[in-house]
């Protein structure tokens, strides 16, 4: 289903989550894949917001996930590698 669910403001993009759990960002008039969730999983993120290379989602629960390129150490691990998917964030 194509249907926006969400809206978010990125690093100079738009993030758009659609019903079936495929999250786009939206920049330079080229709408890119950024990651395909479960549909299950898309009433339960309640925030995204994206980096130059990287993102960090909040679901209702309060809990942070992170992802992408983590070179200064952006996505809050101990270590400095990139995430390919969605990291829990243990405060």
């Amino acid at each position: 289903n194509g249907r926006v669910e969400k809206i978010f403001e990125g690093d100079g993009s738009l993030l758009y989550l659609l019903q079936d759990g495929t999250l786009n960002r939206f920049e330079n008039n080229e709408s890119k894949l950024v990651w395909k969730f479960d549909p299950e999983e898309v009433s339960d993120i309640e925030d995204i917001v994206a980096g130059l290379h990287h993102y960090l989602l909040r679901k209702t629960d309060g809990s942070v996930w992170s992802w992408g390129a983590n070179d200064k150490n952006q996505l809050g691990f101990a270590d400095t590698g990139p995430a390919v998917q969605p990291r829990r964030i243990k405060f």
